[in-house]
């Protein structure tokens, strides 16, 4: 097996969405919005002796103030029963990250939380990274492959009443991808922010995303109105069979209209409408009530669906200076609470 650089967009994304999980994160459309923003990228194919593609990772060059690592998030999408694969994987990140200086490997893999899994990355030097990080390793999916009718016959109860609730008081969903409704979410964001006391995302993360995804039609945002006026968005991503909730917002002070119900329902239908069969809510905590996610993830949970739990982010050391990184993490954790 060789490892070589992918230059042609068509080669990696018709590998990758024939790939059973496929997360828009290893795309190569994710890969630009990177760019855009100034990262170092680099797109890897494993092929065989047949010259056959088996593998590929798509890795990100991160530099902080607290070090320089190599991060692939939600990969390298290969064989992990496969030893071999990891294993070259694996030495050609080690010689990567030497090269661009970087001082660790981070890898946040889209594989079942097991034992086997664990000991397949533990085996091979790889330590637990201090933190969580905003890829969740616990996420809520919905099949949503069935009728509209059998989706929301899988809702609670109270999940179809607010949902009817909603359309009866004259909430309307709008659905668009240029820069106007993107402004609109990122306001809405600043008051969902200081409401949760969270570190917002920066504009420009956002406007690159929009800018280099809605060229494919991958990225959608979906504001609620209600009386003229925009009380909850959400900003989705559509990629091969999969929609995911990958940004939200709402006003506090129109928490007790429903529109964010009425929002996920309307988005599960124009992700039905482009083919998806798994709407992936995203993150969610279940076994922490003082985790600031926690009443999100609870509403989440409220539209049916299952728990994926995914191998906790690995970091494979490079040099000495990594320990500074994983102290600084750790104190970060630490003050956080989570």
């Amino acid at each position: 097996m060789k490892i070589q650089e992918i230059t042609d967009k068509k080669v990696w994304e018709e590998f990758l969405l024939n790939q059973k999980k496929q997360s828009f994160l290893q795309s190569w459309n994710w890969g630009e919005v990177n760019k855009e923003l100034g990262k170092k990228i680099f797109r890897l194919g494993l092929y065989d002796k047949q010259l056959n593609l088996v593998g590929i990772c798509q890795v990100l060059k991160i530099i902080a103030k607290r070090g320089t690592f190599l991060h692939i998030p939600y990969g390298p999408v290969i064989d992990f029963n496969d030893k071999q694969q990891f294993e070259i994987i694996l030495n050609y990140l080690k010689k990567l990250a030497k090269q661009e200086k970087a001082s660790f490997v981070r890898i946040n893999p889209l594989i079942e939380d097991n034992e086997q899994n664990d000991l397949l990355f533990k085996s091979h030097g790889f330590k637990n990274a201090p933190i969580h990080l905003i890829n969740p390793e616990t996420s809520w999916i919905k099949d949503i492959g069935a009728t509209e009718n059998e989706i929301m016959t899988d809702f609670k109860k109270n999940t179809r009443y607010e949902i009817n609730r909603a359309v009866k008081m004259g909430v309307k969903i709008e659905s668009s991808c240029d820069e106007k409704a993107l402004n609109e979410f990122y306001k809405i964001h600043m008051d969902t922010v200081k409401r949760h006391k969270f570190i917002p995302f920066p504009l420009n993360f956002l406007q690159k995303q929009l800018q280099v995804l809605s060229k494919d039609h991958q990225i959608e945002i979906f504001n609620a109105i209600f009386e003229n006026k925009i009380i909850a968005s959400a900003i989705i991503v559509f990629y091969g069979q999969e929609a995911s909730y990958h940004h939200a917002a709402s006003l506090s002070e129109y928490n007790k209209i429903p529109a964010s119900y009425l929002i996920q329902w309307e988005v599960i239908k124009k992700a039905k409408e482009k083919g998806c069969l798994r709407y992936n809510f995203w993150g969610i905590v279940d076994d922490n009530d003082n985790h600031p996610w926690f009443g999100l993830s609870q509403f989440k949970m409220k539209f049916g669906g299952q728990k994926e739990k995914y191998l906790h982010v690995q970091d494979y050391p490079i040099t000495i200076k990594y320990y500074l990184n994983w102290i600084i993490e750790k104190i970060r954790k630490i003050r956080r609470g989570y």
